[in-house]
């Protein structure tokens, strides 16, 4: 049971269930869409069955949420692409309403690291003024690409899904700083063959394109600020990069971006032509929007 957990994450969710110590928001990340919706769901039972230390499987609470017919849980699923502010909206009304047939109204935000600016901004007011009774889950394969804020007002619960997590060397990094960089700058760049190199080993696409939201994301969050913040990647290289992109594009534009790259890896994900996409994104990124 919760087999996908770490037994330092099970241990943190088994106390707070146990001692009725519930936060008001969890973020599961760390694995593939599958494994986090399974691992959610199975932490659900666990709070609810009353047969069992873990979950029974055969209790009306288990049925019930097994079959989506608990009224006290709403899963919110991206729309298209992304997650968009009027389902944000909507669940920040259902929380208003705060009746439930159990002790908690949960919420689950399945794919939160697909959220708009704009619905990362309208959610963070929700977690910043919590509210009783109120669980809030977040799922994400990896939890840099959301943002800061959003981060500091969950428990982090990561998730195993005994695959091989590849990290991105500083080469690698610096590589994809620097086209982005010129890309921006207009400078005449080979974008086929920069998004052919992207794509050569496809067991690193979805890392790049991790790495590639997390920076524009960064970038964001920097003119935003106006501030010397201190990002996850400390190398000054990567600071540097964000000062010069920073002065390169409006925050409408990287706005825009960032639900494209969203756009891209849904695509991808569909198993659409990686490198055409990456493509496609290179020269969006170099036009004038």
């Amino acid at each position: 049971m919760l087999d996908n957990l770490f037994e330092t994450e099970k241990n943190i969710l088994l106390n707070h269930i146990d001692k009725d110590t519930m936060s008001h928001a969890y973020l599961f990340y760390g694995a593939g869409e599958d494994v986090l919706d399974k691992t959610i769901l199975e932490f659900l039972k666990t709070l609810y069955c009353k047969n069992s230390k873990y979950y029974c499987d055969e209790c009306e609470e288990c049925i019930k949420i097994n079959t989506n017919n608990n009224i006290d849980i709403t899963h919110i699923y991206k729309d298209s692409a992304s997650i968009k502010i009027k389902q944000i909206r909507d669940m920040q009304y259902k929380i208003s309403l705060s009746s439930s047939e159990y002790k908690y109204n949960i919420f689950v935000i399945h794919n939160a690291d697909t959220m708009t600016i704009e619905s990362s901004n309208a959610f963070l007011k929700t977690l910043e003024e919590p509210v009783k009774d109120t669980i809030i889950i977040l799922s994400s394969p990896s939890k840099e690409i959301l943002l800061p804020t959003i981060l500091s007002r969950c428990i982090h619960i990561k998730v195993n899904d005994n695959k091989v997590t590849l990290s991105l060397s500083d080469e690698e990094k610096n590589y994809i700083l620097e086209s982005l960089s010129n890309i921006l700058k207009a400078n005449n760049l080979n974008n086929v063959n920069i998004s052919k190199k992207l794509t050569k080993d496809k067991n690193k696409v979805e890392n790049y394109t991790l790495f590639i939201m997390k920076f524009f994301s960064d970038v964001l969050i920097y003119k935003e600020s106006n501030l010397d913040m201190t990002f996850n990647d400390k190398s000054s290289d990567y600071m540097e990069y964000i000062k010069q992109v920073n002065k390169l594009v409006t925050k409408d534009k990287l706005q825009k971006i960032i639900d494209k790259i969203l756009y891209i890896n849904e695509m991808i994900n569909y198993n659409a032509n990686a490198s055409l996409a990456f493509l496609d994104l290179f020269i969006y990124i170099g036009e004038d929007i």
